[in-house]
């Protein structure tokens, strides 16, 4: 999982979209911001793929408190299993996906998610939220970087080119990131 920047001029916002009355607006421009990566999984959200525009606060749905920093564009698997507020209680406190540190408190190492320290209750609450190392994600992420490896050898620039090509075939950004030391 790599954190989500949110724009400070996003189409969501200058536009003022509501949800739900916006909700496939808000969907489609989350989509773009987030490259039509799942902003937990990073698997590739392709058209005609089953997606909804996520509460990572669920309190905060439907609410004026809610808004386009809680809103993020994820599968609906992910998204049904997160789902009901007692189950938020129950991971807090939790790091939030545009924390800037991030990167540097939930670690990926050879397919699973794993915190920096044992004692980040924060990192280990967003992992276990968001089934990061559940549903065999970490074994389709070292398949796919396996599968990389066998295409491209040790060419990362003819690796990165045909990526930045098609882009529909990047997913699990931060394992191709961490792995091959590769910007995408």
């Amino acid at each position: 999982m790599k954190r989500i920047i949110k724009k400070r001029r996003s189409v969501i916002v200058v536009n003022g979209y509501t949800y739900p009355d916006n909700s496939a607006l808000i969907r489609a421009e989350l989509d773009n911001e987030q490259n039509n990566l799942c902003a937990y999984t990073e698997e590739y959200l392709s058209p005609g793929y089953s997606r909804d525009v996520e509460h990572f606060n669920p309190t905060l749905k439907k609410t004026p408190r809610d808004g386009y920093k809680n809103w993020f564009s994820a599968s609906s698997l992910i998204n049904s299993h997160k789902g009901s507020k007692p189950r938020w209680d129950k991971y807090q406190p939790i790091l939030h996906p545009t924390s800037p540190d991030l990167e540097t408190r939930l670690l990926y190492d050879a397919g699973y998610y794993i915190p920096a320290r044992i004692s980040d209750i924060e990192a280990k609450n967003l992992k276990d939220l968001v089934f990061l190392n559940d549903f065999g994600f970490p074994e389709a992420r070292i398949a796919y970087i396996n599968s990389l490896k066998d295409l491209f050898g040790t060419d990362l620039v003819k690796m990165k080119a045909h990526l930045t090509k098609y882009p529909q075939m990047v997913k699990f950004r931060r394992a191709l990131e961490t792995e091959f030391g590769i910007v995408l």
